[in-house]
């Protein structure tokens, strides 16, 4: 028979790893298009469900903007988070080299000094054969995006076109996340490279709780005096 410590370390370590949700869903959109079902609508990045709120601007020589692409941008269920996008216009890179030509979403409203996992999708079927590059990155956290917009690489889903990474909140409950063109990336005068349709704000992820941890001491403890 298993030791009942061994059940205790399994469960302590599925509580300290677990989500269990969204805190957020944010459709990143132009002013005016119809919104995901279930998200909440932030035109040219910017927008609040109440608690967490967005907004979005733009660094180095890039500016904010938005399009609109009706409805052949495919998504499936979440054809209305797909069809529209804030993206920053002129997020060239140097000739394929890194800049810092993107677009910083700040989020508030978050737990304190909190780490939760973030997803970004992000995608334009006019983009053509061209490779747009992004890399995303805030609070310790980054993954690089990158997508054709030529026929074929319309999304099906949610799987599509997506980088999820987990980032800490700052002592105040705040999370900068940074879009900046990354290596391979579109140079100029072809096409821009940070684009944002959706984004995800999971759980929190929980960390053990003190008397978990107390309680694994003692089992050790007393695992050593019956040795």
């Amino acid at each position: 028979m298993r030791h009942p410590l061994f059940f205790l370390t399994i469960w302590l370590a599925a509580a300290s790893s677990s989500t269990f949700g969204a805190t957020a869903l944010f459709d990143f959109e132009q002013v005016g298009s119809p919104t995901q079902a279930g998200w909440t609508s932030a035109p040219r990045g910017n927008g609040s469900d109440g608690v967490v709120s967005v907004s979005t601007s733009a660094t180095g020589t890039a500016a904010v903007d938005t399009r609109n692409r009706g409805s052949d941008s495919g998504g499936g269920a979440e054809a209305p988070m797909w069809n529209d996008f804030v993206f920053g216009s002129g997020s060239f890179t140097d000739g394929g080299a890194p800049t810092n030509n993107g677009l910083l979403v700040t989020i508030v409203g978050l737990q304190p000094s909190t780490e939760y996992p973030i997803t970004i999708w992000g995608y334009d079927v006019a983009s053509g054969t061209n490779n747009r590059v992004t890399e995303w990155s805030g609070g310790g956290g980054s993954a690089v995006l990158s997508f054709f917009g030529n026929a074929g690489s319309n999304p099906a889903s949610l799987a599509d076109h997506a980088v999820s990474f987990n980032a800490i909140t700052d002592p105040s409950g705040g999370l900068v996340l940074a879009g900046t063109p990354a290596s391979g990336g579109a140079p100029p005068p072809f096409s821009h490279n940070v684009f944002i349709n959706g984004l995800e704000i999971g759980d929190p992820i929980p960390e053990p709780s003190g008397w978990l941890l107390s309680a694994l001491a003692v089992g050790l403890l007393t695992t050593r005096r019956h040795r």
